[in-house]
């Protein structure tokens, strides 16, 4: 709060669509430890509902992920060796997928889906795309496949993996795999 107002209210004011299509609010945690500290983001989406059928938005969660179209178990590491490539997907996320309701510029419903993109991270090597999934313009949604290939010349070691999640509606979240990979 400043001046007495909602930091809420002083976002609405600032925005330039007046709210419609929720109002987005970036909030930022700081966290201090000596002489360390730490940021992170989360772009908050607040919605009031003005048509009927507009409800909260559910948290997207993956499923699980799959190397080589073998599940990739949350604890153990995956055993990997040779060069690759290693083909990654996520589970079928089709069906989790929320069909949700904004208003129009008429102030009518206007029925939608999602269509979730990952974003693929690691501590060794690179992915052949950054992200999958999406729709494009014609609707035709994006498969959530990658290929993983180790760093040339990289010595045995752990790695971790991360896909992170977004439902374009403001949720996020990311499962973490490990692997131990050796040439």
């Amino acid at each position: 709060m400043a001046e007495d107002r909602l930091l809420l209210e002083r976002v609405l004011e600032e925005d330039a669509y007046q709210g419609l299509g929720g109002i987005r609010m970036p909030l930022v945690l700081r966290v201090v430890a000596g002489d360390e500290e730490v940021y992170a983001q989360k772009l908050m989406v607040f919605w009031c509902p003005v048509v009927e059928g507009m409800t909260a938005n559910v948290q997207p969660v993956l499923p699980g992920l799959r190397v080589d179209d073998v599940p990739w178990p949350e604890g153990e590491p995956l055993e990997l060796s040779g060069p690759g490539p290693f083909v990654v997907t996520a589970d079928d996320v089709s069906g989790l997928e929320e069909h949700y309701v904004v208003p129009g510029l008429r102030l009518q419903a206007v029925n939608l889906k999602e269509a979730w993109e990952i974003a693929w991270y690691s501590t060794l090597g690179e992915f052949s795309l950054s992200e999958t999934g999406g729709a494009d313009f014609g609707g035709q949604e994006g498969r959530h496949r990658v290929e993983w290939e180790p760093a040339d010349g990289a010595g045995a070691q752990e790695v971790t993996f991360w896909a992170v999640v977004r439902d374009g509606r403001g949720g996020s979240s990311w499962l973490v795999r490990r692997a131990r990979w050796s040439p």
